[in-house]
């Protein structure tokens, strides 16, 4: 009894409640234990989801790029009378489509970037991307803010006869000074300031005058 009171001594004080607190604790590690598998069989099945969502957007920006590519090149081609424009990606930080160049072509010269052209050429590429752009996401209804500002008359005449056919599919809205993109219009508005500084709204149906003109054109 003395042997087994010395070793008592050399153990020192016990836990009573070990043994029922290891239990509990067995316990709790097999549940973190499952909730650790069910946490790594739901990162297994987020990584394919977004593997699946990155193959899917990746096919869609392809067939989205490849439609804005082709309808930029379609409406160049419209405004500068044989014009060549192409979109193409630019390598960076961020992989192979890091960013976005533009090449055109106007007729009679060389293959050059966007930013060695004129003040006109620009507005005729930066529209025709625009109208690219909007082709594949298309609205009923458009601004064009003094896009002809920097066109020549000839420029100006493909614009309009743009404005017309695509006047056909949606409502635009045009602010101009140009009166060859005013005879394109079907209506025009526009503030009257007279001799006592009094300014009005005026309106005007171009398509009410047009069947007039061309009556009194077959008189003649």
């Amino acid at each position: 009894m003395r042997q087994l009171e010395r070793r008592l001594e050399e153990i020192g004080p016990t836990n009573s409640l070990a043994e029922s607190e290891h239990f509990e604790l067995a316990a709790r590690c097999v549940t973190l234990d499952e909730q650790l598998t069910d946490i790594e069989a739901a990162r297994i099945d987020l990584e394919q989801l977004v593997d699946r969502l990155r193959a899917e957007e990746d096919s869609r920006y392809d067939t989205v790029f490849g439609a804005v590519a082709a309808g930029f090149q379609e409406y160049f081609a419209e405004l500068t009378a044989g014009g060549k424009a192409t979109l193409a990606h630019v390598a960076g930080d961020d992989g192979p489509r890091s960013g976005v160049e533009i090449l055109v072509q106007p007729p009679r010269k060389r293959l050059q970037n966007i930013t060695l052209l004129s003040s006109g050429e620009r507005s005729l590429t930066s529209l025709a991307l625009v109208l690219a752009l909007e082709e594949v996401n298309p609205s009923p209804f458009m601004i064009l803010d003094e896009v002809d500002a920097a066109l020549d008359d000839a420029n100006v005449g493909r614009y309009g006869d743009l404005l017309q056919r695509l006047g056909k599919r949606r409502q635009l809205l045009v602010i101009t000074h140009n009166h060859v993109t005013m005879a394109s219009a079907n209506a025009l508005y526009g503030i009257h300031l007279d001799e006592s500084g009094r300014s009005s709204l005026v309106s005007v149906s171009l398509l009410d005058v047009q069947p007039q003109q061309s009556r009194k054109a077959v008189s003649a």
